[in-house]
């Protein structure tokens, strides 16, 4: 599908949506950002397998330039601004499976930031949001050097390369300068470069803790202690978090960034996801 803004959308479904709205009581929509393919794929496969055991159903969103849907713009998927997009998306899905459908939606490390930035202004269309390991503090997780931003700015990579062709179309020099970017935010900083911004002037823009203040369903957010790339007692501000009633906050020991890693099936965050938007769509009697 096309956003209006010109952006090319991809949704992968897991049942006919015909089907869906039949044998289920809600869907699980799947945020599949550029950034975060490395991070959350065990987590994203997981929960396609488990969906029907819970009785929902299962999409995933796939952005522009990612798994292989075409781009059309220089948009490859890796902003943190999706505003247009997720709502031609959300239009999509209400098209196909009715606007009182349940639907709840998650998203992985920093695919959290745009889908916050999103339901900030989307007060009604998802029933709950699940975010996994998603960096409040922008500056400091797109700054690091550790293996979670490493593989976010290996997924940068990766994307560059396979759209190549349109990035080098419209500016040959800054899509060889952000192709070596090391860190995220060298990328943001030469993408943003076009316009006159840095990536210190854009994370601010995206603060994103006055943004959830304004979200009007179930939220939680899962973090672990030990996870290297998101220092828990600096990075996450508890208080300004659940001033929200509809804010929750899950904090485990250990799990690492977006890991949470067993040593058997079930995966742990993958069924913990599951488990609570399946029972925030469920009807209540």
């Amino acid at each position: 599908m096309t956003a209006p803004n010109g952006s090319t959308l991809g949704i992968d479904w897991y049942d006919h949506p015909e089907d869906m709205a039949k044998k289920y009581h809600g869907i699980i929509v799947i945020l599949n950002h550029g950034c975060t393919q490395r991070l959350s794929k065990s987590i994203i496969r997981h929960i396609i397998r488990g969906s029907q055991k819970e009785g929902v159903g299962c999409c995933v969103i796939n952005m522009q330039g990612v798994n292989d849907v075409p781009s059309t713009t220089t948009s490859i998927g890796t902003s943190l601004s999706l505003i247009v997009e997720l709502k031609a998306i959300t239009e999509r899905l209400n098209q196909h499976l009715g606007s009182h459908f349940p639907k709840s939606i998650v998203a992985f490390s920093i695919a959290g930031i745009p889908l916050i930035d999103y339901l900030s202004q989307d007060k009604g269309n998802y029933t709950s949001t699940s975010l996994v390991s998603t960096p409040l503090a922008l500056k400091n997780f797109c700054m690091g050097d550790n293996v979670s931003s490493d593989a976010c700015v290996a997924d940068v990579h990766d994307l560059i390369k396979a759209n190549s062709d349109i990035l080098t179309s419209w500016n040959l020099d800054v899509t060889s300068k952000v192709a070596k970017a090391t860190t995220l935010a060298e990328f943001y900083d030469g993408i943003g470069s076009v316009s006159g911004s840095t990536a210190a002037s854009f994370f601010h823009s995206l603060e994103p803790y006055s943004r959830i203040s304004q979200i009007a369903k179930p939220i939680i957010l899962f973090y672990a202690l030990d996870d290297e790339s998101i220092q828990f007692t600096r990075d996450v501000d508890l208080i300004r978090l659940c001033k929200n009633p509809n804010v929750a906050v899950c904090v485990t020991e250990h799990g690492g960034h977006c890991g949470f890693h067993t040593l058997s099936e079930p995966n742990w965050i993958g069924s913990a996801v599951l488990e609570y938007l399946s029972a925030s769509m469920r009807p209540e009697f």
